[in-house]
């Protein structure tokens, strides 16, 4: 599919270890949206549109463990108000290094998380 980005099953391997600033963000609003670069979120790369997805299309055991592992520091976060970044998570427990494209807000998606309003 033209303008489709390609995505190699080398590199999904990889990509998946860890807590990170990614599946901090489609943990808390249910949406992936895919960078040109270095993506290490839940998503595989090949949304609809090569660019956008939706979290609950990729719900699995690891998702599960790290929504159970950070559920109260995730939602004392997203019930702040506050934006996505490295020091305002820190606050809350979560030693994520987020990066600026990164920032979203609970006023920008909506007042419960993504795992709070799909059953996991």
């Amino acid at each position: 599919m033209e303008g489709t980005r390609q995505w190699s099953n080398e590199s999904s391997k990889i990509r998946r270890r860890g807590f990170t600033a990614y599946k901090v963000v489609e943990l808390l609003t249910g949406r992936i949206t895919y960078p040109a670069m270095f993506y290490d979120g839940y998503g595989d790369g090949a949304g609809p549109d090569g660019y956008n997805d939706f979290a609950e299309k990729y719900i699995d055991k690891e998702m599960r463990q790290d929504w159970a592992e950070n559920r109260e520091a995730l939602t004392a976060f997203w019930r702040s108000g506050k934006y996505t970044t490295t020091e305002e998570l820190a606050e809350f427990g979560l030693d994520i290094r987020m990066p600026p494209w990164l920032f979203v807000q609970r006023s920008q998606c909506g007042a419960v998380t993504f795992c709070r309003r799909v059953p996991f």
